[in-house]
């Protein structure tokens, strides 16, 4: 699922250009219908996105501003390795 910007009024539509503006129960009922794991990230009030959902994790907690520490929860990160040697002996060649 790609970012989305959601907006519960058309003052804060003109200022985001490309949002959805959606009520916070709209929004809540879509997001239930997807299956995807999701991280939600809540600027303002929370009124109406009270939802226990597995999947869904609700980030209401005060913005920070620190933008590389405000996007560690949305990082996901994979480390793959590649071993050359068995018992500290290099193969044939290398």
């Amino acid at each position: 699922m790609e970012p989305m910007v959601s907006v519960a009024s058309d003052e804060l539509a003109a200022v985001a250009p490309g949002a959805t503006v959606e009520s916070a129960a709209e929004l809540a009922a879509r997001l239930q219908e997807s299956d995807a794991e999701l991280r939600v990230r809540v600027i303002g009030s929370t009124d109406g996105l009270d939802w226990t959902s597995p999947g869904i994790a609700l980030l209401t907690g005060p913005v920070l501003a620190t933008g590389r520490r405000e996007l560690l929860v949305f990082l996901r990160e994979q480390s793959v390795s590649r071993t050359l040697h068995r018992f500290g002996h290099l193969p044939a060649g290398r």
